[in-house]
């Protein structure tokens, strides 16, 4: 059964965690037990707690953290991140935008787009998103008027984008559940999909295909006088005797032998985590990239090169400001190394959202800025947009191992 991971974000009061308890309410996704935790004195299920799970959450009515919600249908499996919608929670928005398939952005419908939604938009954007799914909500507190919709659907149709996205607009009341699984009746003028039905239907962009296979060594494991690499198959297929080459040492091999769930076999595919023995006897460490062979593959298709100077757009999460001057861990997924800032080029303005020429102020908590990179080893890397896998990476702190940011590689 295919997994989709999405997130929901928007203004405080939009309805984000009253729309994901709809969604688990109505398509019986909840067990006994927590219903009645959360089933009120006089009957009425509060669908908002489902997803508040924080007491600091409950008692102040927020959302202050991204709450991860896991729930299946006959279709699909789903991992929910439910993103606060403070502009000082940026930090938590990116996190949960990371890897999401899909961005449900929510609109009061009695307000309209706000900067909350512009700057939503544009960080799932940002993150390439591949989906964007605008839920116009509160749509009973409108008397559900196609007119209130349709101006919402002309504000939405002005956003700027800079990758290309699925972008789809649904009129819903989270609060009496029309549209988010069943069908509204009172909404006759909108002939489109429900929510559900867009989120079991929905078929993620695969931005790999062009890439060769290739795997990440996690574990090294040396048995029965046989040393064996353990990782997941990132893309494409490996296959015993294909010639492979090693990243960043630039060796080349052979696929001795193939492993999948301890049981030998002649072939792995994508996503299978997997262990391989090489022909020859290799000196390999965590982080080292095996990749298929590229010497045959298309000069117009994607190639490895490895990097140690490139550019990022960098997402800072830490209380304490980012030291341009100071060294820092990067880790590539299971490679760590140190790595170093170049120079600040420009740093966004999240209240026009727009990036403007970095004028020395301190990079604090939040803050989204471009920065030229310096890693002491050399890294795979690639475009986020071409590849996240190999584009993305965290920043920890030498000293306490905080993750203290993140980014994205761009124009590599």
């Amino acid at each position: 059964m295919q997994l989709i991971k999405f997130i929901t974000a928007g203004n405080v009061d939009d309805g984000k965690s009253t729309l994901i308890g709809r969604l688990l309410y109505d398509s019986n996704a909840i067990s006994n037990d927590i219903l009645e935790s959360i089933q009120q004195s006089n009957g009425t299920i509060h669908l908002a707690h489902l997803t508040d799970g924080l007491k600091a959450e409950r008692e102040q009515g927020i959302t202050i953290d991204v709450a991860y919600k896991y729930f299946s249908t006959d279709k699909r499996k789903f991992i929910i991140a439910d993103c606060p919608g403070h502009k000082e929670y940026t930090r938590n928005m990116i996190t949960g935008a990371s890897h999401a398939d899909i961005a449900i952005i929510l609109i009061d419908a009695t307000i309209g787009i706000t900067e909350q939604t512009q700057r939503h938009t544009f960080i799932s954007d940002l993150m390439n998103i591949p989906c964007i799914i605008f839920c116009v909500n509160k749509m009973d507190a409108v008397d559900y008027a196609e007119s209130v919709y349709q101006k919402i659907v002309d504000q939405i149709s002005t956003l700027q984008f800079i990758n290309k996205h699925q972008i789809e607009i649904i009129p819903v009341s989270a609060l009496n559940g029309d549209n988010v699984v069943h069908r509204s009746n009172n909404i006759p003028w909108y002939n489109g999909p429900t929510l559900l039905y867009l989120l079991e239907t929905y078929q993620p962009i695969e931005n790999t295909v062009n890439l060769p296979a290739f795997l990440q060594v996690q574990y090294v494991s040396f048995q029965n006088q046989k040393r064996y690499f353990f990782g997941t198959l990132l893309n494409g297929n490996f296959e015993v005797n294909q010639e492979i080459s090693i990243y960043p040492t630039l060796q080349k091999n052979k696929i001795k032998e193939l492993y999948v769930l301890g049981n030998a076999t002649s072939k792995a595919t994508k996503n299978q985590a997997i262990a391989l023995t090489l022909q020859d006897d290799t000196e390999i460490q965590r982080g080292y990239y095996l990749t298929a062979n590229t010497t045959a593959i298309d000069e117009t298709k994607f190639q490895f090169k490895l990097y140690n100077q490139f550019s990022a757009i960098c997402f800072w999460f830490d209380t304490t400001p980012f030291i341009p001057s100071k060294r820092y861990f990067l880790q590539h997924h299971s490679l760590k190394t140190y790595v170093k800032c170049q120079s600040i080029t420009e740093v966004l303005d999240l209240n026009v959202l727009k990036f403007k020429e970095y004028n020395h102020s301190p990079i604090e908590m939040n803050t989204i800025f471009k920065a030229q990179l310096i890693s002491a080893q050399p890294l795979l890397l690639a475009d986020y947009t071409k590849c996240a896998a190999l584009g993305s990476f965290i920043i920890i702190d030498e000293t306490t191992y905080k993750t203290v940011g993140s980014g994205i590689v761009v124009n590599q």
